[in-house]
């Protein structure tokens, strides 16, 4: 169709005297509409955001900021499409050009209902934050599931949007769905690591800064992300290891220790007389009971062995702080008061 047939009255198809009264006063009417449209639209999209926030939230809070926030722009966009489409139905078109216009209108529509739920999608959104809270979910995971959602509302919108304009979208989705089959196949590997990472994350078997210990590592966890976790190990090597291979192994986390054991044996000289014996015993005992990081229930000083050469008392307690480097240092103050206790003379 030229343009011509739908616009008679265009400067380039103009004859003098050809434009009727009643089509100049039909365009005049036309852009009034949008520039009320136009100049209402901020305090309209402004008062119902407010509305709608009042409704879920109170606006003045922080959640009713952001939803709020998340609404305002869109529903500009909305009142200023809503005042051009009423606005180009006052015009003397075609058919056509009203089918168009329709499915133009419908189809941005649909982009932004898909801008709000995209803003509303993200991890400071109402949703995900009343989800933290109840489910107790991690950050990570949070953010997992925001990404997720916010892909398949674009999704969505695609494929509604072509739909709108008379495409067929199945040949297009056995076409992703067949892309999608052998993309797996290809990624096996890293699909499988994410599955474990999700698993991981869900379950929390440690959290970043425990100790860990697995066949394949063993030091403080730093990192944990959807393909793999970061392990610092002693020597402040940094190991960096699979998530499905995290996954399939025993783990033990020794920061979720309630009390980590202390114990080994003391020889002593086989000749040494029994007496004295029985004084590096109790004295040794009494250190353990009195000392604040031991439980004392745990504490266990007995002759354990004689040998032929030797003989030896085992030392047993559990340390109340489980943290290695306050647990090395009671056991060396423990050391250092055994030592002074063997090398007091016999009275």
């Amino acid at each position: 169709m030229k343009l011509a047939e739908i616009y008679p009255w265009l400067p380039g198809n103009y004859i003098p005297g050809s434009i009727p009264v009643d089509t100049i006063k039909t365009v005049l009417i036309a852009f009034g509409i949008f520039v009320l449209f136009w100049f209402l639209s901020g305090y309209l999209a402004r008062w119902a955001a407010r509305v709608l926030s009042r409704i879920f939230d109170g606006n003045k809070t922080p959640s009713g900021q952001k939803l709020m926030k998340a609404l305002e722009k869109p529903f500009r966009m909305f009142l200023v499409l809503a005042g051009l489409y009423i606005a180009m139905q006052y015009l003397p078109l075609s058919a056509a050009v009203e089918a168009a216009l329709l499915k133009g209108f419908r189809s941005l529509v649909i982009l932004l209902t898909a801008w709000v739920l995209y803003d509303l999608a993200g991890t400071d959104s109402l949703f995900y934050e009343g989800m933290q809270e109840k489910l107790k979910l991690d950050n990570i995971i949070l953010s997992f599931f925001s990404k997720l959602t916010r892909f398949f509302i674009l999704a969505i919108a695609i494929v509604v949007i072509i739909q709108e304009w008379g495409y067929n979208v199945n040949g297009l989705i056995a076409g992703l769905g067949l892309g999608g089959l052998a993309l797996a196949l290809a990624t096996k590997d890293a699909l499988a690591n994410v599955v474990a990472g999700l698993v991981i994350i869900m379950e929390k078997p440690f959290l970043i800064g425990d100790w860990i210990s697995t066949p394949s590592a063993e030091g403080t966890v730093e990192d944990i992300s959807f393909r793999s976790t970061k392990i610092r190990s002693t020597t402040q090597a940094l190991i960096t290891v699979p998530n499905s291979t995290l996954a399939s192994q025993p783990i033990t986390n020794h920061a979720r220790m309630g009390k980590r054991r202390l114990e080994f044996t003391l020889p002593l000289a086989h000749d040494m007389e029994r007496p004295q014996v029985e004084r590096i015993i109790l004295q040794i005992r009494d250190v353990l009971n009195q000392h604040p990081e031991i439980e004392q229930a745990t504490v266990v000083v007995a002759l354990n062995t004689i040998g032929k050469d030797v003989l030896e008392i085992l030392v047993r307690c559990f340390v109340i702080n489980t943290r290695w480097e306050d647990f090395m240092q009671v056991r060396e103050e423990i050391n250092l008061s055994i030592l002074d206790i063997t090398n007091q003379k016999p009275e």
